[in-house]
């Protein structure tokens, strides 16, 4: 009965009305026994498209209100602006994402493991997977994503799956069997690269970018920036904590002037 409910809820929003944002909260919070948890929906006017965001607000002592969530069927065909599905480690049917459009999606701390649970997901600005068991990246069909996050995915190895991808900002730090990068060649449009933290030894696979800013601190098996000296784009490095020669971020400086080098 909720179901029949909320399906004709969807189908007949108005933009604006306060009464129905209400409703499709509380069947949404019912469904998903949210009750004792502050969750929140809100809804905004733009290019006369309904955009819903909801957020969960973490109270101490308390376990991550998203345990709960197993069923988000409830939000299929819906534009949403932020989706955070962070904690919800007992939700297995990812398939109703497929149907929304999504400009930002949190999905830390899920139990995705590969892009297959994602499939047909097409329109998405912002993707965040971190702290996930996923394996591969492959099967991915966004095609183009101002940014994409995976960091502590302790089963990831590679990055293969993004090559041919539009990506403005790559984050892949902490990754600790993260051990090939090739893949960062392929990408196109990149600005901003993180690989911090992880067993990255060579920027050869940078070398063509034109990248703004760079992220290779805590990278213990790098002795060299060579790779960066024709990367006249680049305005900030962060260097800290790995094993390149002083020397040598000083010459590198010389031929990039506006470089900013963190050390």
């Amino acid at each position: 009965e909720r179901q029949a409910q909320f399906i004709k809820l969807r189908d007949s929003f108005e933009l604006g009305s306060d009464q129905q944002i209400e409703l499709l909260r509380k069947l949404f919070v019912q469904r998903n026994n949210l009750q004792n948890f502050d969750f929140r929906l809100y809804a905004s006017r733009h290019d006369k498209d309904l955009s819903l965001t909801y957020s969960f607000q973490r109270f101490p002592n308390k376990a991550h209100p998203t345990e709960n969530i197993t069923d988000i069927s409830m939000l299929e065909g819906m534009k949403i602006g932020s989706l955070t599905l962070r904690g919800a480690k007992n939700l297995r049917d990812f398939s109703p994402l497929s149907t929304m459009q999504i400009d930002r999606l949190d999905l830390v701390l899920t139990n995705l493991v590969n892009f297959r649970q994602l499939k047909g997901l097409k329109q998405v600005n912002r993707l965040d997977i971190s702290s996930t068991p996923i394996r591969s990246l492959r099967n991915l069909d966004i095609e183009k994503l101002e940014a994409f996050t995976a960091q502590r995915c302790d089963n990831l190895t590679s990055l293969n799956g993004l090559e041919g991808k539009q990506i403005k900002w790559l984050t892949v730090s902490y990754n600790p069997k993260l051990t090939s990068f090739s893949a960062i060649s392929k990408i196109e449009g990149l600005e901003s690269v993180d690989v911090r933290g992880t067993k990255i030894s060579d920027l050869r696979y940078l070398s063509g970018l034109k990248l703004k800013s760079l992220d290779i601190s805590n990278c213990s098996n790098l002795r060299t920036v060579a790779p960066l000296k024709n990367m006249k784009t680049l305005e900030r490095l962060n260097a800290r904590d790995t094993n390149i020669p002083t020397q040598e971020l000083d010459a590198l400086q010389k031929l990039i002037p506006q470089l900013d080098i963190l050390r």
